[in-house]
């Protein structure tokens, strides 16, 4: 016996189900969520920490279990009984260029010139949805050498390229580095990386702002996206 089911959860909302089963499998859900699989006297099986799609557990018999959402959205799992159960991956596959349209990550490693103030970064147009989620970033923040040099940067979205680090209609900060050098410190490279769980809004895309000299600026080593 197995059986789908999917439910609304609100920002920071945990449901509880009285359903009996041997196997729990997450199927889709946007953000990670926490699972805890328990007997009817509230004794613990299992437990799932920010679980993401296709996370499972066989821990016996359960009746009861508990699902916390930390982010407002539709979570849909599977329950079933022994080995029953689905390695289906949700929605349909395709491929446009480096990008996977079924839960697959894209990956762009940043060939951006030191001193160039904004770069896109990832188009919301490389994607059949044009909805993008941010999950995390890598970036170097490169001082320049021969005197003091202070280098900001940013990964920014926004609906439109915005003009520098802060000017531009309507846009989210997702990321920040910063490092500075004084005059006799040669130059080096502040490595920051960054795991976040962003839905951007439709046709938004990802830009790298920065705001230093020539001989400085940032590059983006990874950035993890996923088409929503």
């Amino acid at each position: 016996m197995i059986e789908s089911l999917s439910m609304d959860f609100a920002e920071g909302e945990v449901k509880t189900f009285q359903m009996q089963g041997e196997y729990f499998e997450l199927l889709e859900c946007l953000y990670p969520v926490d699972v805890l699989l328990m007997q009817r006297d509230g004794a613990q099986l299992s437990s799932l920490k920010r679980a993401e799609a296709s996370y499972f557990a066989r821990p016996g018999r359960f009746e009861t279990y508990t699902i916390y959402s930390p982010q407002a959205q539709t979570v849909r799992w599977l329950i079933g009984s022994g080995d029953a159960g689905t390695r289906k991956t949700a929605g349909d596959v395709s491929v446009i260029d480096t990008v996977t349209t079924a839960g697959a990550h894209y990956y762009a490693n940043s060939g951006v010139a030191l001193g160039t103030a904004v770069s896109l970064l990832c188009d919301a147009a490389s994607v059949p949805s044009g909805q993008l989620i941010v999950r995390g970033v890598s970036m170097y923040v490169v001082t320049g050498a021969g005197g003091a040099c202070n280098v900001e940067a940013a990964l920014i979205a926004a609906p439109a390229a915005p003009v520098d680090m802060t000017a531009g209609a309507g846009r989210i900060v997702i990321a920040h580095a910063f490092a500075a050098t004084g005059t006799a410190t040669p130059a080096a490279d502040k490595y920051a990386d960054f795991r976040v769980s962003r839905k951007l809004p439709a046709g938004w895309s990802v830009y790298l702002a920065e705001k230093a000299g020539t001989l400085a600026g940032a590059k983006v080593a990874n950035l993890e996206v996923q088409p929503a």
